[in-house]
Order: structure tokens, then sequence, then C-alpha cells
């Protein structure tokens, strides 16, 4: 359907009249309404809060203290293996052994 067909349709429709007094009884409904705190009001407020605690010394020791292990973690699980200096320095030099990225 073209623009224009569906200008001239919207046209041919004409003008539909609410019962008096429809728009005040909405209003009245949505000022009626309790506030309703939905999901995403509910994340910025929890948001707000934890960034509140972490502005706090005892919050950033807190977080700082959480990402330092966390790290500590990290890099003693993804330590490369052992191996004597002859067995690296042969690796490093041979281009018969497949170099693997360790």
């Amino acid at each position: 359907m073209t623009d224009s067909q569906l200008d001239h349709l919207l046209k041919s429709c004409g003008k539909s009249h609410a019962p008096p007094g429809f728009s005040s009884e909405v209003w009245n409904r949505i000022a009626a309404e309790p506030d309703s705190v939905g999901w995403l009001s509910a994340g910025k407020q929890f948001l707000a809060e934890t960034f509140a605690r972490l502005a706090q010394p005892s919050g950033a020791l807190a977080a700082s203290a959480i990402f330092v292990i966390a790290g500590v973690l990290a890099g003693y699980g993804s330590r490369p293996e052992a191996q004597p200096p002859e067995m690296q320095y042969i690796r490093s030099v041979s281009p018969f052994i497949a170099h693997s990225g360790q």
C-alpha cells in the first residue's frame, strides 16, 4: 500500500468521537494508579545504592580486595607449565617442534 492510498483511506474513515468526559476519565485513572516500580527503575536504584557504597572507604577497600583476589586466582590458574631451561631453549630454536603458544 502506498502512502497516497493510506492517506486516502485514513481521510475516508472520518473522525470518531469519544464520549464526553472520556479524556478526563483516562487521566483520572492514570492519576489513581499506584506508582509501580518496574525492573528498570529497580535496577537504577540498585546501581545507585551500590555506587554510593563503593564511594565510601570501606566499600572501596572491599571492592579492591575482591578484584585483587580474583586477579591473583585468574593468574594462578593460567600460568604455563614449568619446564627445565634446556627444554625451553630447544623449543625456542628448533624448527621441528610445533609452537602451540606455550
